[in-house]
């Protein structure tokens, strides 16, 4: 492993796309996971140039919106914010337990055996693929089907910067999904979920990137939840994950920007 590597403009602007799309994607996959029901593509015979990593992930207009006010034109860099996916559970009473944060990453940490950009799509591709299989392993899978308007709903939170770990309560666990090494860095993709399934009265909710809903018919109209609202969304470009090779700039996908956050809940879907 390097910590120095030399790499062209193009192959520079290259590993930034496939992390922006490796971001869009792995927000997809875990929200999509949380919603409360299987999720059945159709087999394609030829891939399209939608179909990142080789699979075919639809996204959720509503979820990607969130995503790219979240991000806010930044990326995962190297030694820059990590992109947070909060999962947490909201009773009908209001009460709150944030099960999971995962975290994309991009250390400083080189890896110069690497010499084709296409290695790192393959094994972001193998990473993508890991996430599928690990998000409906974890506890919060089977609470997201079990999820009712007279119980509870399973919502999400999507941010830029540190993971909020101590909302996890004591004795959270963590998963790694993987790590893809790269000229420009060490990508990383983890989980931290909760172990304690109990709320009580006196649990600090963490208010840093406070919950909120999607739209009330945005999944199934009857199982919003009694007294919830959507705080409204600014007026966001969505198409950042559907641009072509050439529609994107570094300095697009670099911009910098002060930490954000978004969120919502799924009614049952």
């Amino acid at each position: 492993m390097s910590t120095v590597m030399k790499l062209s403009s193009h192959d520079r602007k290259e590993l930034e796309k496939f992390t922006l799309f490796l971001s869009c994607k792995s927000v997809q996959v875990i929200v999509q996971s949380r919603l409360g029901q299987k999720q059945k593509t159709q087999c394609k015979a030829e891939a399209s140039n939608s179909d990142w990593f080789n699979l075919d992930i639809p996204d959720e207009d509503d979820v990607q919106l969130q995503l790219n006010e979240a991000m806010a034109g930044q990326i995962p860099e190297p030694g820059g914010p990590s992109l947070c996916t909060e999962i947490s559970l909201k009773t009908v009473d209001g009460d709150t337990l944030v099960l999971e944060v995962w975290q994309l990453s991009v250390s400083n940490v080189c890896d110069s055996s690497v010499r084709a950009t296409y290695t790192v799509y393959n094994r972001m591709s193998i990473v993508l693929k890991s996430l599928i299989t690990i998000t409906r392993v974890m506890p919060a899978y089977r609470l997201s089907h079990n999820q009712s308007r007279d119980s509870y709903i399973i919502c999400f939170n999507v941010y830029m910067g540190e993971p909020q770990l101590d909302v996890l309560g004591e004795d959270y666990k963590r998963v790694q999904v993987g790590q893809v090494g790269m000229p420009t860095g060490t990508l990383t993709l983890g989980v931290d979920y909760r172990t304690k399934m109990t709320i009580s009265p006196q649990q600090a909710i963490n208010q840093a990137h406070p919950a909120m809903m999607l739209k009330s018919d945005y999944f199934k109209p009857d199982l919003s939840p009694r007294g919830m609202r959507m705080r409204p969304s600014t007026d966001i470009a969505t198409d950042a994950v559907k641009r072509s090779d050439k529609d994107l700039p570094p300095e697009g996908i670099r911009r910098q920007s002060g930490v954000a956050g978004h969120n919502g809940c799924s009614n049952g879907h």
